[in-house]
């Protein structure tokens, strides 16, 4: 089994969309909460009941509740100390942006905050807070970092993971610089400054440097902080995060294992008794509408359930390949008046290879999972439009009628589609595509069909 050859980070984002309640038309949209699995912890949304108190009725106050750790007195420090944060937060006055106080923004009308769940990695878990907060006529946004050593709940500062603040601001002028540049968000002479006041978060791309008014070099017209993530591999030397692994699995359940990443992005094989590392990193992001019904719920779980054989496919690849590998799985559910469609995309991004593959599915509000043929009246000729639309979608990667060795009636057979307000989106199984570097590239090839060129009187969803 996969579990016997390779160790791996399992992270799970569920997030559940709170989508408007209609039983006709096709729309649905509207806000969400986020569930984080990570290392079989999990990082639940949930509005505090302390934050409530004489809050206006536009204002959210959202932290997190971390569970899955072995020791619950770190579990509950660091569960009190991120909603403390919140509630600090949520008193701070106004963002200083340049050109704010100048802006005619109306009164305001709401504020919101949010406790993401970030990290993952050594048994750090960063935690981002952003504040939206809402004008008549505008908003800004202001975000606060926080990180937190999990083997005892402490606060991990700027000047714990930099040993040497000028090395470390040297560093990160160097590597953010020039993003900044790219972008052009940097000031004329604009020289951003970085010290122990400097937001940051983890995540498995590297650290996230924020910059905002408070950075100072850079502009933010739109009143938003600009996030810059810096690689491991450019902090070689100069950031220490190998001090929060431990040689005992911090979590309840341990046949999960954590990824190591090392100050120079290096993989490390196991040593002294700590669990095998692997150079996969799977993550899985669910997201499905509040109003779901139970029986569509079940068919969403089962369509985005990862099998074995997905898995150990998977495996094949790593352990023949080098370097690092991310494997995501993304499962989406969005409700369209009284359908549901999931959308599944599977990619493998790593060493030669870049593989995406996209699977769709469409149900009924009584779970009956629709074919193209379900969506026309009886005797209407839809594939003559489909086939015009994918030939031309194809037209854009092959040169003939050949299509990764698939003939057109091949690649018509495998695809699979989603419904929305305007029509019928279609993604083709993942073919091979040109790649200038020789990796290994296949990709799900996409194309939309508005419901005007199938005429409206040929559609069950209009009759």
């Amino acid at each position: 089994m996969f579990k016997k050859i390779l160790s791996l980070i399992i992270v799970m984002v569920i997030v559940v969309t709170v989508a408007a309640c209609g039983n006709s038309g096709l729309s649905g949209n509207g806000d969400y909460i986020s569930y984080v699995k990570l290392n079989n912890t999990s990082a639940e949304s949930y509005e505090p009941q302390e934050l409530m108190k004489n809050k206006n009725e536009k204002d959210h106050f959202y932290s997190i509740k971390l569970t899955g750790l072995k020791d619950k007195s770190v579990q509950d420090a660091v569960n009190e100390a991120i909603t403390a944060s919140v509630g600090e937060f949520k008193k701070e006055k106004e963002p200083e942006y340049s050109g704010m106080k100048k802006l005619d923004k109306g009164s305001q009308t709401g504020v919101t905050i949010r406790a993401e769940a970030k990290g993952g990695i050594n048994n750090i878990l960063s935690v981002l807070l952003t504040k939206t907060i809402y004008y008549e006529h505008a908003s800004c946004t202001d975000v606060k970092t926080i990180s937190f050593d999990l083997n005892d709940g402490s606060e991990i500062t700027f000047d714990d993971v930099f040993a040497n603040e000028k090395d470390a601001t040297a560093a990160l002028s160097a590597a953010c610089i020039s993003y900044l540049e790219d972008n052009d968000v940097l000031e004329k002479d604009g020289k951003p400054e970085y010290s122990k006041d400097t937001q940051f978060y983890f995540d498995l791309d590297g650290i996230h440097i924020i910059h905002d008014y408070s950075t100072g070099g850079i502009k933010t017209p739109d009143f938003k902080p600009i996030e810059v993530v810096v690689g491991f591999n450019s902090l070689a030397g100069v950031m220490n995060i190998d001090q929060y692994v431990s040689d005992d699995c911090i979590y309840e359940d341990d046949n999960i294992r954590y990824m190591l990443v090392k100050s120079d992005a290096a993989i490390e094989e196991s040593e002294n008794n700590i669990p095998d590392r692997t150079n996969l990193a799977m993550i899985q992001y669910l997201s499905w509408p509040s109003d779901i019904p139970d029986k569509i719920l079940k068919l969403f779980m089962k369509d985005a359930e990862v099998s074995d054989e997905e898995i150990e496919a998977v495996s094949d690849i790593v352990k023949a390949g080098s370097g690092v590998y991310y494997y995501n799985d993304m499962a989406d559910c969005t409700r369209v008046g009284n359908y549901f469609n999931v959308v599944r995309s599977k990619s493998l991004f790593g060493a030669g290879i870049w593989t995406e593959d996209k699977i769709c599915s469409v149900y009924d509000i009584k779970g009956n999972n629709l074919t193209l043929d379900d969506l026309f009246v009886n005797g209407t000729d839809y594939n003559k439009t489909i086939i015009k639309a994918l030939k031309e979608s194809l037209s854009n990667y092959y040169e003939n009628d050949s299509y990764a060795g698939k003939t057109l009636e091949e690649v018509y057979n495998g695809l699979s589609f989603y419904i929305d307000a305007n029509g019928i989106g279609l993604w083709t199984e993942a073919l091979g595509l040109k790649n200038a570097n020789g990796d290994k590239h296949e990709s799900s090839v996409y194309f939309f069909i508005e419901y005007e060129e199938f005429g409206f009187e040929n559609m069950t969803l209009f009759n």
